[in-house]
């Protein structure tokens, strides 16, 4: 139909083209958090789970342990291992050790610094010999010879390894005089006997004699009174010389 020039029809069609969402974004501080958060929980995992810090070696410096079970350490976690437990085990079941160090040998190893104990004298007793650290622990039987001091207990106490049979000061008085002795008089100690206390023992010679001491008191002193009686009677000491009271010298 055409009215004053014009085509008349339908009414046009529009299309209204859709419009793009707007995508909400996560705030900065939250994906910096997940980030953060996804970085700590993966170290953690590689730290204390994984297998890169499961102790797979054991090493040990000083001394070895043959008894000494490893395959409980391996396969735990280096960070996660007990030191001082393992420490007081090992100073438990082996008495003939000083001191152990462990050190985390990053990232697989355990490595177990042992310091084994050094004799200060010789504990005899019940007709057996047993090693004596500074300490006054009795840590092992004695094995072949030594020139270490012999203390005899003739009252025959039973002794286990492990155990402190005497104080460190005994052991230092012990160790003193033996020394002493020798450059004083230039005969020996042949060893010590102790009949009741360890505060009061005899010193046997090998001349035959003995000389008898108190421990508690310096052993200068007593030698210093020793030798001024040898000086005078040293032909007539013929069974003992008895030093242990200050300022008296009792012989026979």
């Amino acid at each position: 139909m055409v009215k004053g020039g014009m085509v008349l029809g339908s009414p046009p069609k529009i299309f209204n083209p859709p419009q793009p969402k707007n995508k909400k974004r996560l705030p900065r501080f939250v994906v910096v958090t997940i980030i953060i958060f996804l970085i700590v929980g993966g170290a953690v995992y590689w730290l204390f789970y994984s297998s890169f810090f499961q102790i797979k070696n054991v090493t040990f410096t000083g001394m070895t342990l043959d008894n000494f079970d490893q395959t409980s350490l391996k396969g735990q976690n280096i960070f996660f291992i007990k030191i001082s437990q393992i420490k007081s085990e090992i100073l438990a079941s082996h008495p003939e050790i000083s001191q152990v160090k462990i050190i985390r040998g990053l990232p697989d190893t355990l490595k177990i610094v042992v310091q084994p104990n050094q004799a200060s004298l010789i504990w005899q007793t019940n007709n057996q010999q047993y090693l004596v650290n500074q300490k006054g622990i009795a840590f092992s039987q004695l094995q072949g010879q030594t020139d270490l001091p012999l203390v005899q207990d003739n009252k025959n106490l039973n002794i286990q390894l492990g155990q402190q049979v005497v104080s460190p000061n005994f052991i230092e008085f012990i160790q003193n005089f033996t020394n002493k002795f020798a450059d004083a008089f230039g005969f020996k100690i042949v060893y010590f006997a102790i009949n009741e206390t360890i505060f009061q023992v005899e010193a046997v010679t090998d001349h035959g004699w003995f000389v008898k001491l108190d421990t508690t008191r310096s052993v200068t002193d007593q030698l210093e009174a020793l030798k001024q009686l040898l000086a005078v009677h040293q032909d007539e000491v013929h069974e003992y010389a008895d030093v242990r009271v200050e300022g008296k010298v009792f012989f026979k």
